[in-house]
């Protein structure tokens, strides 16, 4: 099994469809990226695959539909492609993104005619494996008409299609998750920074008005303890926008205590009067 040619395939989902089709349809399947090189499987390993494999053994028909299957298509999807090698055959069929094939679906073997014993000797000089290994395999496999190959064909184009439509939606949602999560970042970080911008140039505000209180005349003491209310008011809205911050965060801190609304009040209306 190798790694993915790029985002158009999640190795876990495709291993778990292909397994899911190659036990109903009793061939082994096989994913392939753009550039031929093999993606996912063959799975599962039917006992003729495997016993292949046991000997080192590739007709290469696998290959060769894979090669079919990736030629560009002029204008619509090729059709399902099945190729046949020494009695053996494949159904492939290829994978289209936005008009470009991006890989092949390959399912096989299956025996295209009724087994004979000179023909199973001819392929196993070929594969180098034991004839009566590769006879016991063979004569248990039933033969598949052309017909029933390219409806295999077909549902592989069916879930071939669903499984990279699906996979172009989960990763448009992950891309929308990561733009969401850089924005509220964003804001946060603007929202610490305006509100350490926003109370910098009340500290001399309140300083000042502190400086003013002392001054003798009524009306001036009054102006400063007016300008200090609505400083400290300023002050606490402030506090209110990290406070607002913090809770995006999940780090909201609630101090409840009572408050005499007498202050409150009068406060407004001091405002409100020297408006």
């Amino acid at each position: 099994m190798g790694q993915p040619t790029d985002t158009s395939f999640d190795i876990a989902v495709w291993a778990l469809a292909l397994e899911k089709f190659g036990a109903v349809t009793h061939l082994s399947v096989a994913l392939y990226g753009a550039d031929e090189q093999i993606v996912c499987g063959p799975v599962p390993a039917t006992a003729i695959v495997a016993a292949f494999a046991d000997h080192g053994y590739d007709p290469g028909v696998f290959a060769e539909c894979v090669r079919a299957c990736l030629v560009q298509p002029s204008d619509n999807r090729p059709p399902v492609v099945i190729t046949h090698s020494s009695g053996l055959a494949v159904v492939g069929v290829s994978l289209l993104r936005d008009g470009h094939v991006v890989g092949a679906v390959v399912a096989g073997y299956a025996l295209v005619t009724f087994c004979e014993s000179v023909a199973i000797a001819r392929l196993a000089r070929e594969s180098g494996t034991p004839f009566q290994e590769l006879w016991s395999v063979a004569r248990r496999q039933q033969p598949v008409p052309v017909r029933r190959l390219v409806r295999h064909g077909e549902l592989l184009q069916v879930l071939g299609d669903t499984l990279l439509r699906e996979n172009d939606l989960r990763r448009q949602s992950e891309e929308t998750a990561l733009q969401l999560t850089a924005s509220v970042a964003a804001k946060e970080e603007f929202l610490a920074v305006l509100s350490h911008e926003l109370r910098t140039p009340l500290t001399p505000i309140l300083g000042w008005t502190n400086v003013l209180k002392l001054h003798s005349d009524a009306k001036v003491v009054h102006a400063a303890e007016v300008i200090e209310r609505n400083g400290v008011f300023q002050l606490r809205l402030i506090e209110d926008l990290l406070e607002l911050t913090r809770a995006t965060r999940g780090k909201l801190v609630l101090h409840v205590k009572t408050i005499c609304l007498g202050d409150p009040v009068r406060a407004a209306l001091d405002a409100v009067a020297d408006g």
